[in-house]
């Protein structure tokens, strides 16, 4: 293995629940949350993007605003 690819390693917690999403040597965890979902974005075989969304569920409450 040469130099440069021993500092293209990453080591993670396999205990943990997370997505791992790696883009041009960088790797970035998605963190859960609560409830929701998250919408991989790719363009010619590379993401782009993440789309984080979230869920309310009504339980009576007589306004929902900004997180």
């Amino acid at each position: 293995m040469s130099e440069r690819d021993k500092d293209m390693t990453e080591e993670i917690d396999l205990r943990e629940s997370a997505v791992y999403v790696v883009k041009d040597g960088y790797c970035t965890k998605l963190l859960p949350m609560r409830s929701g979902q998250d919408q991989v974005i790719w363009k010619e075989g590379i993401v782009l993007d993440v789309v984080r969304s979230h869920r309310i569920r009504l339980a009576g409450e007589m306004e929902i605003g900004e997180n």
